[in-house]
């Protein structure tokens, strides 16, 4: 027994090195023969990339090269709708040649941003224009653009540029893009003393300012929010276009680039794990087309995005804007605005991630109209278009659930809710909010954004004056309010969960336990919502366990008329000739009232609020502990009568088992 277990034993060795050593030797074979590019995102071999892959200091390389700007120019002959999207953009370019070039401006007295960004579309217009076209009166006119950033420009009494403001580093992350963009797609234009000029724009006004934030591992290079997007981006062009001229600007953009590619990931992970952005719509689309921008520079000018793209979840971040999106514009939480968006960056991430929806999302959404210079660059004919296949989304960690009933189409009945966190970056008091759409009318709605120079608006502390305004407190959402006062009325700091997401061709539902928006008052909170596909309907319905007898308001905002009915257990809105109709299922007690869109008597007050030109539609319950609100809104239609038979009030714990 003894000497079979050895011969097993020497047997089973031999055997495991003969197929390490098969193993070793296929291995090496493999390494040998196929072509390995291994990338290190270090300083010294990314300008040995840069410089192998663009022998002498070759431009354009930002975003399109030399053969993409053939191609373009071949697509504008041959393809109508590309022929017209370049007639407009030209038609955009020669405006721009007879208006005088920007001045240092801070309009709100705190930023230069919006000068920046227009530095940005006149230089991308009339660049792109100039190299599609060769008319040197484009050229002409950017270079005047460049000359005056650059603080070169002969009237420094009307047209100095000390500096890009960088107290405000957003401005001067855009101008730097900017400057980048016109340096290099007119690399072929400028004179030496030309290029001179931008480039040491570039580096002082642009780069060394970044360094500083960069060295000391601060604000917007260690947090997550859009400002690390558009920052690193922004710079990180910066680099790109000036990297190979001289030593000085090796070491330099060398470092800003090693940096950046460090920096970017912590932004780009936020869309793990199935592209949520926590910011909303608009900041999803303005970080994600900085990050863009500097991925698609990296891969046109090094041949890597040192696998940048592959951060978990942001192969799906264009599913974004597609399931947040209804027939009258986005579900706008945060520091958003509802109209669609009508990006080009869908393009760029279709082609990245070879994915005909977000093809589809932009050709149905965007017009002539809304072309930009990107359109044609991102545009790939490969890619071809195709409508999702589901109708709803849970967007995970950002804790969104989006429902509708005919995708993007003008019969979609559409419903947006949020549970999440609060206090994140742009984030109101609005933890089981929602909006709703349905015949084409947005019927309820979220407000958007104060004024961000309001005092103390940037104050997000558990006493911060955000609070304060009307547009960033629970009251000022499609939410409920227990026990209102001065404080603010919900918990600054809290963090909720969709428990269940249900999606179906019938009805699809979300249930959040948002207890702990209110857990200063309430032992459970439960918010849950239905789209019923056929008739378009929505439920909302809220279970509510307080620790004590209390004052709880349900709010929805809305641009509609509101008429109650007499016994006030229901109501009609109406809004460009169609009629929505709301009832209360439960409590027995609740009726419903309607008021301004304004603070309560025991709320703050502050000064210079937006005005708000919608009402509220509310339920008031006095000494409630134990209840549950159901809500069922219904659209009225000649072909879609009201309904002659209310249904019953079932329990979210058994949403998902009925039919």
């Amino acid at each position: 027994m003894k000497k079979i277990s050895t011969k097993f034993f020497l047997l089973f060795l031999c055997l495991s090195i003969i197929l390490f050593l098969l193993s070793y030797y296929i291995s090496t074979y493999i390494n040998k023969t196929l072509p390995q590019k291994k990338y290190n995102a270090e300083a010294s071999d990314i300008i040995k990339l840069l410089k192998d892959k663009n022998k002498n200091n070759s431009h354009p390389r930002l975003m399109a090269t030399y053969t993409d700007f053939k191609r373009i120019k071949s697509q504008i002959s041959q393809n109508k709708l590309i022929k017209e999207q370049y007639k407009y953009i030209k038609s955009r370019a020669d405006l721009m040649l007879h208006e005088k070039p920007v001045k240092y401006e801070l309009s709100d007295n705190t930023r230069l941003l919006f000068v920046s960004r227009k530095v940005l579309d006149r230089i991308q217009t009339l660049s792109f224009v100039y190299r599609i076209s060769g008319e040197k009166k484009y050229a002409d006119r950017a270079w005047l653009e460049l000359q005056t950033i650059s603080d070169a420009n002969p009237d420094r009494k009307n047209f100095s540029f000390p500096d890009w403001h960088p107290s405000h580093f957003l401005d001067t992350a855009e101008m730097t893009n900017a400057a980048a963009i016109g340096y290099d797609w007119l690399y072929d234009y400028l004179s030496s003393e030309q290029k001179s000029i931008v480039r040491s724009a570039i580096l002082t006004k642009g780069l060394n300012q970044a360094l500083n934030f960069y060295h000391n591992q601060k604000e917007w290079v260690v947090n997550s929010s859009n400002w690390n997007g558009v920052c690193n981006s922004g710079i990180g062009l910066g680099a790109l276009a000036i990297a190979d001229e001289s030593k000085e600007y090796e070491l330099v953009s060398g470092e800003i680039l090693e940096n950046a590619i460090k920096s970017l990931p912590t932004m780009l992970t936020q869309y793990n794990p199935n592209g949520g952005w926590y910011e909303g719509p608009n900041y999803w689309d303005y970080g994600i087309t900085y990050s863009a921008y500097f991925i698609s520079a990296l891969d046109s000018a090094l041949g890597t995005d040192y696998e940048l793209s592959k951060s978990s979840g942001f192969s799906s971040a264009g599913d974004f804007p597609i399931f947040m999106t209804g027939t009258n514009g986005t579900f706008n939480f945060a520091d958003a605005e509802s109209p669609k968006l009508k990006s080009p960056v869908m393009l760029w991430l279709a082609n990245k991630f070879k994915n005909s929806n977000y093809v589809w999302y932009y050709n149905k959404e965007a017009s002539v109209k809304n072309s930009s210079i990107m359109s044609l660059i991102w545009y790939d004919k490969r890619i071809k278009e195709s409508k999702p296949k589901i109708q709803d989304k849970y967007f995970r960690e950002i804790e969104v659930a989006t429902l509708h009933s005919s995708l993007l189409e003008s019969n979609d009945s559409f419903v947006g809710f949020k549970a999440g966190k609060n206090n994140l970056a742009h984030s109101d008091l609005d933890i089981g909010t929602f909006v709703y759409d349905s015949l084409g009318v947005r019927w309820f709605c979220d407000l958007g954004s104060e004024n961000y120079n309001v005092p103390g608006y940037w104050n997000m502390g558990i006493n911060g004056r955000r609070w304060q305004y009307y547009r960033k407190r629970a009251e000022g959402h499609n939410t409920l309010v227990i026990n209102p006062g001065l404080k603010p009325d919900q918990n600054v700091y809290a963090n909720t969960k969709i428990e269940l997401f249900k999606s179906d061709t019938k009805r699809s539902f979300a249930i959040a336990d948002i207890t702990d928006a209110y857990k200063k008052d309430a032992l459970s909170v439960k918010r849950g919502v239905i789209l019923f596909k056929n008739s378009g309907q929505m439920l909302v319905q809220d279970e509510i366990s307080t620790n004590k007898p209390s004052d709880i308001w349900w709010f929805a905002h809305t641009p509609a008329i509101i008429k109650i009915s007499s016994d006030k257990k229901s109501a009609l809105l109406l809004k460009d000739g169609k009629t929505l109709k709301i009832s209360i299922l439960s409590p027995v007690e609740a009726n419903f009232n309607k008021m301004e869109a304004k603070s309560l008597p025991s709320s703050p007050t502050p000064a210079n609020q937006t005005y708000n030109a919608v009402q509220k539609l509310y339920i008031h319950l006095n000494n409630a502990q134990n209840t549950t609100i159901s809500i069922i809104m219904s659209p009225i239609t000649p072909s879609k009568t009201e309904p002659l038979r209310l249904p019953k009030v079932i329990k979210l714990k058994d949403w998902n088992i009925i039919n």
